[in-house]
């Protein structure tokens, strides 16, 4: 593999959710205590930043077959955001579901679409002070978002994160973070169905440091998981749980990852600055890294099927 190059210092106060628009070659993500969307363009150099005013963005996924159009939270809200990437205007269409009513302290989390464009979003409570990573009560809900309405897939999480899904869709992957583990599902494609919850990989098996955060799924079926707290970036073997390498991050705080490049062989890497203890932060925390030349290809993304 070649060396990992930071592709846009600084540009974040805590980076997430990276998703890689294939049909128009960019990587869009999320900066969510900065309140905006990012876009950045691999054929110009650039990030381009939108703030929206108000509760913390921790998701951004375009919707399908619109190019302006992207589902977005906003705190414990799903929104449709209409916006042209480089431009200052945007508009919120509509307000798509409130969830967690009974939580008002939780916001939306991490989220991304199996592969009938259905959204998974899941939630968190607030983050215990000087422990990022645990929220220290089991309050949050993994959600699924379709056509039907929004329902609930999984509850007793406490913060929710990491989300894909196998080549051949039988298999759900996710990470509750203070679990410390990337667990795996039995998955039904058709109904949205998940059963036989297990451990697929604990940190503890090779002493990895910090929490698990993103992930996304190669086609080979092998897991890339960002890790929290530990500067590195895991390729997983799904088959066998087993650590296949391990990619070291300049910046501490790593948060999730995803495929991009005209052929998906570049690995973006988002990081955080603004969380944490401030003595493990280093210069190029919060930046935007990639990975050129991984020699696996990723499996292109799933826009939004929108109700």
């Amino acid at each position: 593999m070649n060396a990992i190059e930071n592709i846009g210092p600084q540009c974040y106060h805590l980076g997430e959710g990276p998703h890689w628009c294939q049909r128009r070659q960019l990587l869009f993500s999320v900066d969510i205590p900065g309140t905006a969307v990012c876009c950045y363009d691999p054929s110009k150099k650039s990030m381009t930043k939108l703030k929206i005013p108000g509760e913390s963005i921790s998701l951004i996924v375009p919707i399908e077959g619109q190019d302006d159009e992207f589902v977005i939270s906003r705190g414990r809200t799903l929104s449709i955001l209409k916006w042209t990437p480089g431009s200052d205007d945007y508009q919120i269409i509509r307000d798509l579901h409130e969830v967690d009513a009974s939580q008002p302290k939780n916001r939306l989390n991490d989220g991304k679409c199996d592969a009938k464009g259905r959204l998974w979003a899941g939630t968190m409570g607030p983050q215990i002070e000087g422990r990022p990573g645990y929220v220290g009560a089991l309050e949050a809900t993994l959600y699924m978002i379709d056509a039907k309405g929004c329902h609930v897939k999984l509850t007793d999480v406490e913060l929710s994160n990491g989300l894909g899904w196998s080549e051949d869709n039988k298999t759900m992957y996710f990470v509750d973070s203070p679990k410390r583990s990337v667990d795996a599902f039995d998955f039904d494609l058709e109904t949205g169905d998940i059963t036989n919850r297990r451990v697929l990989y604990h940190l503890d098996s090779d002493d990895i440091p910090g929490v698990p955060d993103g992930l996304t799924v190669d086609a080979r079926d092998n897991i890339w998981l960002a890790v929290f707290s530990g500067g590195r970036v895991l390729e997983i073997d799904s088959k066998t749980g087993k650590l296949i390498s391990q990619v070291e991050v300049p910046a501490n705080f790593t948060t999730s990852v995803a495929f991009g490049g005209k052929s998906l062989e570049e690995l973006f890497v988002t990081t955080g600055r603004d969380v944490g203890d401030e003595k493990l932060r280093g210069p190029v925390d919060g930046s935007l890294f990639v990975l050129r030349s991984v020699k696996v290809q990723g499996c292109p993304p799933v826009d939004f099927a929108k109700p």
